[in-house]
Parts: structure tokens; sequence; C-alpha cells
């Protein structure tokens, strides 16, 4: 549970993973936003495939971009959904 607004590039941190944790970044602003795992074991499943563990994910950088995520057990996020395109911003 929790809302990232962003005002200008950001880098922020998932907490650490538990089945049924959400978490919702938004950006108000046309900002860069960075979403890095909690440490190198986790993984974020995005568009329907898993990312390399410890890797971050990135916006477009465009107002109105946001992504829900969820937490399906202790080291694996899920996107609910989202606005503007994501994609692997490898490893921070």
């Amino acid at each position: 549970r929790g809302l990232g607004d962003v005002y200008k590039r950001q880098d922020y941190s998932l907490p650490a993973a538990a089945a049924g944790l959400s978490i919702t970044f938004y950006s108000k602003y046309a900002a860069t936003v960075t979403v890095d795992t909690y440490d190198t074991s986790d993984t974020i499943i995005l568009d329907g495939t898993a990312l390399t563990a410890g890797n971050a994910i990135d916006s477009e950088g465009n107002a109105g971009d946001f992504i829900s995520l969820l937490a399906i057990d202790d080291s694996t996020w899920i996107s609910l959904g989202r606005s503007g395109a994501w994609s692997d911003g490898g490893a921070d």
C-alpha cells in the first residue's frame, strides 16, 4: 500500500516482498521513474516475462505514467496495471 508522487526523475526501491503487498507509482509530470527491487534475489514480472532477478523497471518519462505492482510471494512482483511504456531498467 503506497503511492509515490513523482515531480522529477526519481529512483525508488520496493519494500521487501510479502504476498498481497501492493504499491503504485504515479508521475504527475514528465519524469522518468525507476523502481528497484528490494534486493538482487527479487524479480519483477513485466508484460508476462520475468526480468533478471535484481533488475529495475523504468518508465518512459511522460506525465501520467503509472504502474501498480503486487507481490505474489516473498520475492516476486507482478504488474497489475500501468500507463505508458515501462521497460527493463537493468541492474541498479
